[in-house]
């Protein structure tokens, strides 16, 4: 197990074989360990006002969520690293998930999902 943690593909593997915990695509894209420890709670989008963005949108084709991500390059002056601030809102076809069966959150008022 301590060699899957640096190892996406064998991380994968151990959840499945060891604690039967599947996932939903034959490869991740990016470790979520390392996607949660960039997280940054003091990030308001607020505070981009103005600033260079990159948008991406993702429609949904059926009952998939859709996505809209806004992403703020920033590049340190001294060293010249990039960093990126994300934010993303993503959206369900409540009334087709609903036909299909395929609800995955509990229903409610029509509102955006922080994903």
């Amino acid at each position: 197990m301590r060699q899957a943690r640096n190892n996406l593909a064998q991380e994968t593997a151990a959840r499945t074989r060891h604690l039967n915990i599947w996932s939903g695509a034959d490869e991740a894209l990016f470790s979520m360990r390392a996607w949660q420890a960039c997280r940054s709670p003091n990030l308001r989008l607020e505070d981009f006002e103005g600033q260079e963005c990159h948008l991406g949108l993702d429609l949904a084709s059926r009952t998939d969520l859709a996505a809209l991500d806004l992403v703020f390059p920033q590049t340190c002056r001294d060293t010249g690293k990039t960093t990126y601030a994300a934010f993303a809102r993503c959206y369900l076809n409540e009334v087709r998930s609903w036909r299909r069966g395929m609800l995955p959150i509990p229903a409610g008022p029509r509102r955006s999902i922080s994903c």
